[in-house]
């Protein structure tokens, strides 16, 4: 299956503060902190294909929010045979759904990209099977019963999950991001 996913900005803002990018079986999701005026998007578009390695991606996009004088987390996904490795720089959240339970993958870090010493976590998970992978930002506040029944419910047609997910919060007080797949 393919990442697939969703954006929805703060109800009382103008500009979307999160962002992700979906190349294969690369996903990147970037949430700016404070009022970052749509800049987390801004640095999603300077990147170039083919891309580089996960950590110098990072690099790469540390340098362009320094630029732009704002912070961001950060988290780098990529499914090689059937293992997700990548890096997580913030507190942005990293699930998997294994058998209806969910389990965090990643820890989150006090520094964002854009800080002046970001802290890098980086993670490896085999993965099995009907696993769902989950990245989302820190606006995702739907307690944890109704998410993995929203990707239950979603597993079989995967597409619309990231869509449902952000129809099931009904809380519009932060922007929210949600990318998956489905192994």
């Amino acid at each position: 299956m393919n990442w697939t996913g969703a954006t929805r900005k703060q109800a009382d803002k103008r500009d979307n503060d999160d962002a992700f990018a979906i190349y294969g079986d690369t996903t990147i999701l970037l949430d700016g902190a404070g009022n970052a005026q749509g800049k987390a998007a801004r640095a999603l578009r300077t990147l170039r294909t083919p891309l580089p390695p996960l950590q110098q991606l990072a690099k790469q996009l540390h340098t362009v929010l320094l630029g732009f004088g704002i912070e961001a987390t950060f988290i780098g996904a990529q499914v090689t045979d059937k293992v997700l490795s990548g890096i997580s720089i913030g507190n942005s959240l990293l699930y998997y759904v294994r058998d209806g339970k969910l389990q965090r993958i990643n820890n989150a870090t006090k520094t964002r990209l854009g800080s002046p010493s970001p802290e890098l976590s980086e993670y490896r998970v085999e993965m099995a099977k009907h696993d769902c992978i989950l990245l989302a930002s820190d606006g995702l506040t739907l307690d944890k019963y109704r998410l993995v029944e929203t990707i239950k419910r979603n597993m079989l047609n995967p597409a619309p999950m990231a869509e449902a997910i952000l129809q099931a919060q009904r809380d519009g007080s932060d922007d929210v991001t949600v990318v998956c797949r489905v192994m």
